[in-house]
């Protein structure tokens, strides 16, 4: 059996972050490629910035064996204007709010894209998200006859939101696609605190 595993890296540290951990990118390629799945190839999706850290980071992250898909981060500015209410004169104002600096960089065509290519019958996915955005392409990957794991978390982030989307419900209740929780994973795929304050997430997730 033919065996892959695709990492949407901001939603999987989104999801480890919920958790209270990061997970350590050498251990995570470790228990997929060798200690436990023995996958064919390991697919790495992220945003790339062009900085002398992040391109260190980046050949690190390479050298450990992962097939890295990137797509260079922009960064954009978000505003928001709404209504203030003055404390003294009672009127109302309108006050424009602009967030500078948040990042841009969805790999989500790349990772459809190379699962359809890969895409054949008996072949297994392992695909560490929980975006419902891809439950198209899931649904896709079942009627080609492979078989789909998704890596996330059940568990609500610190806002009350599922990280794990409701729109895979009906596939796991037809037993089309396996959930498995990244929790349960946590003592064995977790960064090293020492590890962590030494690096600084070089090389986590």
């Amino acid at each position: 059996m033919k065996r892959y595993a695709f990492i949407d890296v901001h939603n999987t540290k989104s999801t480890a972050t919920t958790l209270d951990f990061s997970i350590d990118a050498e251990k995570l390629y470790n228990y997929l490629k060798f200690d436990k799945w023995s996958c064919s190839e390991v697919f790495w999706y992220s945003g790339r910035i062009e900085s002398e850290k992040h391109e260190k980071e980046r050949e690190k992250i390479e050298k450990m064996g992962y097939k890295i898909k990137d797509k260079l981060t922009k960064f954009y500015k978000k505003t928001q204007t709404f209504d203030v209410k003055c404390p003294k004169c009672k009127h109302k104002h309108k006050h424009i709010d602009v967030k500078k600096g948040l990042p841009k960089a969805n790999c989500d065509v790349e990772l459809t894209v190379d699962c359809l290519e890969l895409a054949e019958k008996d072949a297994e996915f392992l695909i560490f998200t929980g975006d419902g955005d891809f439950k198209y392409l899931v649904e896709k990957l079942c009627e080609k006859g492979c078989k789909v794991s998704l890596f996330s978390t059940r568990k609500p982030d610190r806002w009350g939101d599922f990280r794990f989307s409701t729109r895979y419900n009906d596939l796991l209740k037809d037993n089309k696609i396996t959930f498995l929780e990244i929790n349960n994973l946590k003592n064995r795929l977790k960064k090293d605190s020492a590890e962590e304050q030494k690096h600084d997430e070089v090389d986590s997730l």
